[in-house]
């Protein structure tokens, strides 16, 4: 009698158990369950993209990035496409264009000569609109050179920075004196300061220097003196993109555009605060700042000047044997973007 109902609490034990087991992995299922829709539901909630802008250190003439920042532009315009963004300076176009194949940059400034040269290199970067248009340059020397007109310059050592739209623009001002970049002897002066050192200094003859430095320099060293501006030719900077970046996200570049264009709008009906946010941002004096934003055209839209502009630069570089000679300088332009916030 009592081994029967000893089997009979085993058994009932042995029930028990199995009861238990099997609610214990039933919990653990349900558990497992929710954390894997729970994983699942934080995996469709997508990141943002954060969309990665280069600047110049120290080159107030393309202002409306640090506007498009400072005033919020590129925070609402992102905002609307779900984006961040974020800014790094670099010193010159060349620094920028190997941001651009390292896909560490994909939106800038730049200017027209090295934007063709990284479009040839990386065949990843496009045009997709205006920065600005004729950012006041000029050729200065000192008194007692012995330099009265470009005319003066076969020989004598320049100083700009190589490889820049500064390449281009003294190319178009020296053809104008029948002269070539292989007529005088170029100093490669990439940084600003270090020019303007090397005119004082008297180290170079003469050197290519654009707003707000122009100004600055004319007012601080009075033997120095112009002796010929770009008033005769257009100068462009480009808005450039990473193409794979804008063929997977339009939207954005969309948003950059409009961005850029709500900046130019802005600085040009504010002008006396867009100086003094340019200033403290880049550490350049007001009035220079000044003397840049008048001589300045800010649009997003190519004109056909600028067009142009553009093909003048692609036949130099092919002329230097720089690109291919059937490079098309329209293939990379994209005017998508412009066209559709202009059209409003």
């Amino acid at each position: 009698m009592k081994k029967n109902v000893l089997k009979k609490m085993v058994a009932i034990l042995v029930m028990g158990l199995g009861v238990v087991s099997m609610t214990a992995c039933g919990g653990a299922s349900k558990a497992q369950t929710d954390k894997e829709e729970g994983s699942s539901e934080s995996v469709k909630t997508e990141e943002k993209t954060t969309v990665k802008i280069a600047d110049f250190k120290i080159y107030p003439a393309s202002c409306q990035i640090i506007i498009a920042d400072k005033k919020g532009f590129f925070k609402q315009e992102f905002d609307k496409v779900g984006a961040d963004y974020s800014i790094t300076k670099f010193l010159n176009g060349p620094a920028i264009n190997e941001a651009f194949a390292s896909k560490d940059v994909d939106f800038s400034a730049i200017g027209a000569l090295p934007g063709y040269t990284g479009i040839n290199n990386t065949k990843n970067q496009i045009f997709i609109g205006n920065d600005l248009t004729n950012f006041g340059e000029a050729v200065i020397t000192y008194d007692g050179s012995g330099i009265e007109s470009v005319g003066d310059l076969k020989g004598k050592k320049v100083g700009f920075a190589v490889g820049t739209a500064d390449q281009t623009i003294l190319e178009e001002i020296l053809l104008d004196y029948s002269l070539s970049i292989n007529d005088i002897t170029p100093v490669n002066v990439a940084e600003e300061a270090k020019r303007e050192n090397s005119i004082i200094s008297k180290n170079v003859d003469a050197i290519l220097i654009y707003e707000p430095y122009l100004t600055s320099i004319l007012s601080t060293e009075s033997d120095l003196k112009v002796i010929e501006t770009n008033e005769k030719h257009g100068s462009v900077v480009p808005l450039v993109a990473r193409a794979d970046f804008v063929e997977e996200h339009p939207d954005i570049a969309e948003a950059f555009v409009r961005a850029i264009q709500d900046a130019n709008d802005w600085l040009l009906a504010n002008k006396d605060e867009t100086i003094k946010i340019v200033s403290e941002e880049t550490g350049v004096d007001e009035t220079s700042i000044k003397a840049t934003i008048e001589k300045n055209k800010y649009a997003t839209a190519f004109t056909d000047e600028d067009i142009t502009e553009l093909h003048s630069v692609v036949d130099y570089l092919k002329k230097e044997g720089n690109i291919d000679n059937d490079f098309d300088a329209d293939k990379y332009i994209n005017k998508t973007f412009y066209e559709k916030i202009n059209s409003k």
